[in-house]
């Protein structure tokens, strides 16, 4: 037999619950109701109501869950109460509190909140286990098939992937039209731009070459000096047009201006000569005038 806290009698009674019940992060509720009607709330005075809150929550952090020590010296610790003081409101602080069989004190209200979260836990578990018996396991791909003595047993290995090999790009052969130092920048710009060299690119660029009046290797040469992916006709300054004129051709423009006094010159090449303008002819300039 032991008194309880309120003044009363009561045998000494087993542990509500096994000794490693843990709240492990579940949170203590307060209903707020229930406090303002019970009797310990209304017999306490209000300056020592938040001793009766956090010795509430003490109790709900402790193993097992709910439940004090039989100490009032450690509860008083607990509580951070001096231990005078303790003393003189420990009847008011623990009444309704008993002591259990395994030397430990409960309190009726807050053992109905530890039963309520090991039930909502035993469900959760059931469902979860439900879950697993009603889902078909995942089973890995290499114990999935069975050699041929139906043992179901041995495992079949899932053969890797076949690499697919890069397709491979014919490499294109320098034009006779373009020196080698020239074609080998190209390459290398190319390269760097991650930008294949093939026929059907080299046959582009030769037609936007013959559109800019320009040789081939010039065309190239100014491409390389660019440093861009692609080139166009109509992408052309002037002066990189000018670039690209042959020794015969920058010849004949120079013989042209002297002629004329610097009234007339050649156009550079991919420009169109005025309507008025007679073409220069092989080495000697015929005429110069109007049709």
């Amino acid at each position: 037999m032991d008194a309880d806290r309120a003044g009363g009698v009561r045998a000494m009674t087993a542990a509500p619950y096994p000794a490693d019940t843990r709240a492990k992060g579940w949170r203590f509720e307060l209903d707020h109701e229930r406090i303002r009607q019970s009797d310990t709330w209304a017999l306490t005075p209000a300056d020592l109501r938040p001793w009766l809150l956090m010795l509430w929550m003490v109790a709900w952090e402790q193993t097992p869950c709910g439940s004090l020590p039989d100490d009032d010296e450690l509860i008083a610790a607990r509580i951070d109460m001096p231990m005078e003081r303790f003393v003189q409101i420990k009847a008011k602080l623990l009444r309704r509190w008993w002591k259990a069989d395994d030397g430990r004190l409960y309190h009726d209200v807050i053992v109905s909140r530890v039963h309520q979260m090991i039930e909502t836990r035993a469900k959760e578990a059931a469902r979860k286990a439900g879950y697993r018996e009603r889902t078909p396991p995942v089973v890995p791909r290499e114990s999935r098939g069975t050699d041929n003595t139906g043992t179901g047993t041995s495992k079949e290995t899932t053969p890797p992937p076949t690499a697919v090999a890069p397709l491979k790009v014919a490499k294109v052969s320098r034009p006779d039209d373009v020196t080698e130092q020239v074609w080998n920048d190209w390459n290398e710009l190319r390269r760097k731009k991650r930008a294949p060299v093939t026929e059907t690119v080299l046959t582009g660029a030769r037609r936007e070459a013959g559109k800019a009046g320009m040789s081939f290797d010039a065309f190239l040469a100014v491409w390389c000096r660019r440093g861009s992916q692609g080139l166009e006709a109509d992408w052309l300054k002037p002066e990189e047009r000018a670039s690209g004129e042959t020794p015969w051709q920058r010849n004949q423009r120079e013989r042209v201006a002297q002629m004329s006094g610097g009234l007339v010159s050649a156009p550079p090449p991919g420009a169109k000569a005025p309507p008025s303008l007679v073409e220069v002819i092989h080495d000697s300039p015929l005429a110069i005038g109007r049709r």
